[in-house]
């Protein structure tokens, strides 16, 4: 959750570690009653089309009630005034919470941003519904050790792929209007340019 934020969206290309600690914590990192900071990351979320939104710098917090952290809070870090991107859900807090009882609980909790829609079927409430299945899901696959198969990004690391795909994307976005194949430009233009790099 801290370290692949793009597991829960398309539309954010990969997250960049700024600083990690256990201790002087931030101010803008909230305080709970009842749970203890036990160690934060400030990490900038890196979107996947940056022409047409911005990056946004965030807290990721671990929180516990015992020894073990069992709550993780997302804060963005905005300036006065600046409006959240629209990769990130409209809110000022996001929690992840596990509670454990005789039926153990995964939650999502939120502090949303004033006049933000919490209907049902509000962008909020899927955004959070889509949060929480992906947290299962991981979870499930952390639970009965589940294995990768396939190791991805043995060649090449991941970084400057995606950054040398992100500029191929940007010089030649002419060639799709031009494409002369029957395949379908927006995907494969990219893939034909790539080995000529």
């Amino acid at each position: 959750m801290i370290h692949h934020p793009e597991y829960n969206s398309t539309l954010i290309l990969r997250s960049q570690v700024i600083q990690e600690g256990s201790f002087n914590f931030p101010e803008r990192i909230p305080s709970v009653q009842n749970l203890v900071k036990i160690r934060y990351t400030h990490r900038k979320l890196l979107p996947r089309r940056p022409a047409r939104d911005p990056a946004l710098e965030q807290f990721c917090t671990l929180y516990s009630a015992s020894s073990i952290p069992d709550t993780l809070i997302l804060t963005p870090i905005l300036d006065e005034g600046a409006s959240l991107p629209y990769y990130h859900p409209s809110v000022r807090h996001l929690a992840f919470r596990y509670l454990p009882s005789q039926v153990p609980t995964l939650r999502v909790e939120v502090v949303p941003i004033t006049g933000t829609s919490t209907d049902p079927d509000s962008r909020l409430a899927r955004t959070c519904l889509s949060l929480l299945e992906t947290l299962h899901r991981y979870g499930w696959g952390a639970m009965t050790n589940y294995k990768k198969r396939v190791l991805h990004d043995c060649l090449v690391p991941r970084e400057p792929y995606q950054d040398l795909y992100l500029v191929m994307r940007e010089r030649h976005k002419l060639l799709v209007s031009t494409w002369q194949e029957v395949t379908d430009p927006l995907k494969h233009v990219f893939e034909v340019l790539l080995p000529s790099y």
